[in-house]
């Protein structure tokens, strides 16, 4: 028997001949049939109609072929997005955006420009948070009306703001005084770039703000610009100072002396590109408050010059505390003798011995007695230094001419001696009052 089949009010119009009572189902939504062959495992076949759903969105676009829309999800919906068939529609055709807005921020400088406004925020890399009021999407010369386009979108829902476009790479560069034709290198390394604007005037700060591992910060306040070049040229005001976490540093310490030396001496200062080696800027003066005296400058550098060899030799890293000890001057000394293989002479006007061997009480008393001997001896030296230990040294030390003060004493010392006694034995100068030492590890 054959079931008949009335359609009256429907949008697809189905006729049955010679059935034979198959089933048939009618699926009119494309979800639906996605949905079937999900189920039935053929992906293939679904996909398929996913790909001709999103190839008809495509052509949606008031504008196609040049243009077509692209479907993506913005929170939990789908917006369109516009696409160019190819560059040169792209050219053509350049989309464009017509609309009106207004700044939420609101600190603007005394009798500052909308455009400086806009320079002073690119240079110091702030956003600005805006007001869109409305927002046309124009491609060409055709308005391009969607309620559902990514910008609506993000007009209606979004957060609008202008982010600033990167700056330019900093120059990489060195600083150097001009001395007699000859180049006193003071930072061999520089990172300067456009670091910030200042927060009164707005005026630009160019330095090497954020080359951490450089011990000095140094920078130039100059008026606004727009080329980095440019302002190189005319540099207003210059610091030079050691960042917080190097003071102290030996290095740091060193540069920062060699630079006042240099500025001390009227010597001319240039910032060198060098990868085109190129001069950015000369300055012939430079002046800073309470530099000192260029003979007190010398003599910090000297010393400084002393550690930095210490350091490098023995591989440490020393801090400069705030006052050097007469302690720390002889550990100087003595660590600078082993960089340098050379011997420590000291002079003494009176020595004392502990000796713990009747032998050697013995040569004292009957063949050395009064008479002028040599001593030599070898010892074992820990240096501690700014807090800093350094390994154990070796010193070998000898007393060219040295006497028994009390010759007598050591006499009846020895008559009474028993093992392991220690004896103590004091000596004076003979000749020569001299304790020569050479360290070594």
């Amino acid at each position: 028997m054959k079931s008949k089949i009335t359609q009256t009010d429907a949008v697809n119009q189905v006729g049955l001949y010679k059935s034979h009572n198959n089933e048939i189902t009618i699926i009119t939504d494309p979800r639906e049939s996605m949905a079937k062959y999900i189920r039935e495992g053929d992906l293939e076949k679904a996909v398929d109609i996913l790909s001709d759903i999103y190839k008809l969105a495509e052509s949606m676009h008031p504008l196609y072929p040049l243009y077509s829309y692209k479907p993506i999800k913005i929170g939990g919906g789908i917006h369109f997005e516009h696409i160019p068939a190819n560059e040169a529609v792209a050219k053509s055709n350049p989309i464009s955006y017509k609309g009106s807005l207004t700044l939420k921020s609101k600190d603007f400088l005394e009798g500052e420009t909308v455009s400086e406004y806009m320079w002073r925020k690119y240079y110091s890399q702030e956003t600005i948070d805006i007001d869109v009021k409305y927002l046309e999407t124009w491609i060409g010369e055709t308005l391009i009306e969607n309620s559902l386009g990514i910008e609506q979108t993000a007009l209606k829902d979004g957060k609008w703001s202008i982010v600033p476009s990167n700056l330019p790479a900093p120059i990489k560069s060195k600083l150097v005084f001009i001395e007699g034709g000859n180049e006193i290198v003071v930072l061999d390394y520089l990172e300067i770039g456009v670091v910030g604007t200042d927060s009164t005037t707005g005026d630009i700060i160019i330095g090497n703000l954020n080359q951490l591992k450089c011990p000095i910060n140094i920078s130039f306040v100059i008026p606004k610009s727009f080329s980095l070049e440019d302002i190189l040229k005319t540099p207003t005001k210059f610091k030079f100072k050691i960042r917080e976490e190097f003071l102290g540093k030996v290095f740091a310490e060193k540069t920062l002396q060699l630079f006042i030396y240099s500025v001390l001496k009227n010597l001319r200062m240039e910032l060198i590109d060098i990868e085109r080696q190129k001069m950015l800027f000369s300055a012939s003066q430079i002046t800073f408050e309470d530099l000192g005296e260029l003979e007190e400058v010398k003599e910090r550098m000297n010393f400084l010059d002393v550690l930095y060899r210490i350091e490098k030799y023995f591989n440490v890293e020393l801090t400069l505390p705030e006052k050097i000890t007469d302690e720390d001057d002889e550990n100087i000394e003595i660590l600078l003798s082993v960089v340098e293989e050379k011997e420590v002479i000291r002079t003494f006007k009176d020595l004392s011995l502990n000796i713990n061997e009747k032998q050697a009480l013995e040569l004292l008393v009957n063949d050395i007695k009064e008479s002028a001997f040599m001593l030599t001896a070898t010892i074992i030296k820990e240096i501690e230094l700014f807090g800093v230990k350094f390994p154990k040294l070796n010193g070998d030390y000898k007393i060219e001419n040295i006497a028994t003060k009390f010759p007598g004493k050591v006499k009846k010392k020895l008559e009474a001696f028993d093992e392991g006694d220690i004896v103590k034995v004091q000596f004076k100068p003979g000749t020569r009052n001299e304790i020569i030492t050479k360290y070594y590890l």
